[in-house]
């Protein structure tokens, strides 16, 4: 292992660690045992991860613009409810038909 770099054993590490916590596919899956990634649990590296991902997010304004479309996307969906026009399908048909006639009277003359 001498001629391997830091980064490299921390790799190797890694892996040595993820392939002895894999669950048991075999028998039975072994749920009570706790993952660990670097000697500390999983749940660790999820809430720091977590954290950074959503400050980054927050930093870079993206929040507020995923707010300001989901307000203008909410807004859009109900105006649009409230300006429809009941039993549209039956004015389309009707539309169809007279169309249908103005139609053949056209293909007549």
């Amino acid at each position: 292992m001498k001629s391997l770099s830091k980064c490299n054993k921390a790799l190797l590490i890694c892996l040595i660690i993820f392939y002895c916590t894999r669950p048991v596919i075999r028998d039975r899956p072994s749920a009570k045992r706790a993952i660990y990634i670097c000697g500390q649990p999983r749940w660790v590296f999820v809430l720091i991860f977590s954290t950074a991902s959503f400050l980054l997010w927050f930093l870079s304004c993206g929040l507020l613009i995923v707010l300001w479309a989901s307000a203008v996307g909410l807004l859009a969906t109900i105006l649009h409810a409230s300006f429809r026009t009941p039993n549209l399908k039956a004015r389309l048909n009707t539309f169809r038909e007279e169309f249908r006639a103005v139609w053949r009277n056209y293909i007549e003359i």
